[in-house]
């Protein structure tokens, strides 16, 4: 048997250190395999994870459609400094192909239309660690992937953070 020789990694990050977990996994694969990593980060008007979920929740309460779209463009922004700066590490790291999208939209659908845009032969994704009652209500990305991604899922359960 052939161990899998991946090409194009896809790698979602939402600024949060679970997500952050998953980069010493992505270093470890380009590095062995050589291949090439993609940062996405969805930024998600309707339901927000990660960090941002407080400032998502005044949104929805308080601002009027043109005040949503401003802050928004300014969520997207700071996530594509963010993706730059993970970019930048990476590369620093011996990572020579590193590219980076930010997507509005539900992540369920734009991360499966970036693994097929991308031609991405696995994903490494974090999970945020919720079970039972906590994932059928909220849904989890990365079971979503596993069950309707046509490639390589790898989920990383990173250590639980102090609240």
């Amino acid at each position: 048997m052939e161990p899998a020789q991946y090409q194009r990694i896809l790698l979602p990050l939402d600024s949060s250190r679970r997500a952050e977990a998953t980069i010493p996994h992505a270093l470890a694969n380009a590095r062995a395999h050589g291949c090439a990593v993609h940062l996405v980060q969805v930024v998600d008007p309707v339901e927000a994870r990660g960090p941002m979920e407080d400032v998502a929740e005044r949104i929805r309460q308080y601002a009027q459609p043109p005040e949503v779209n401003a802050v928004l463009g300014a969520w997207a922004e700071a996530a594509d400094e963010y993706l730059a700066s993970v970019a930048a590490d990476l590369r620093a790291a011996g990572v020579t192909e590193v590219t980076t999208n930010v997507v509005q939209g539900s992540p369920y659908e734009v991360l499966l239309e970036e693994i097929d845009a991308r031609d991405c032969d696995l994903v490494i994704i974090a999970t945020h660690g919720r079970s039972g009652l906590g994932r059928a209500v909220m849904g989890s990305v990365a079971d979503h992937l596993i069950r309707n991604a046509e490639t390589a899922v790898l989920v990383i359960r990173p250590e639980p953070e102090d609240d």
